[in-house]
């Protein structure tokens, strides 16, 4: 089995609700994000006025591209987010127990369609 990474990091931004602007706007910024080759996941919820970004950094050993905080500031600041406001946390993310795991290797096996899909 191969897997892709090893330790990520995790990048939590808490901005202000004004800099969302509002929920397509959230949406837009989420998919820019998801744009870049080197973000893995991200989330950016209007009502928590959070962005959550998981992203392969520069330091990881792998041959995937690559980013860096500063840049990830840079692109928000680009898209209108003033990160100078923002409190920033970040940490290590094991891609490997808590993203590929729960994607590829349920808790539990679904015997019926989840509810509201079409037969």
């Amino acid at each position: 089995m191969l897997i892709p990474y090893d330790i990520i990091k995790q990048a939590v931004f808490e901005v202000n609700k004004s800099d969302l602007i509002d929920i397509p706007h959230c949406a837009r910024l989420q998919y820019n994000l998801l744009k870049l080759d080197a973000i893995i996941k991200a989330k950016v919820e209007y009502n928590k006025a959070l962005i959550t970004i998981i992203y392969n950094p520069k330091s990881a050993e792998n041959e995937k591209n690559k980013i860096d905080l500063n840049e990830i500031k840079q692109f928000l600041e680009k898209q209108g987010i003033k990160i100078k406001d923002a409190r920033i946390s970040e940490k290590d993310y094991d891609y490997y127990n808590k993203f590929y795991l729960y994607a590829f290797n349920p808790k539990q096996i679904r015997y019926h369609p989840p509810y509201g899909s079409k037969k």
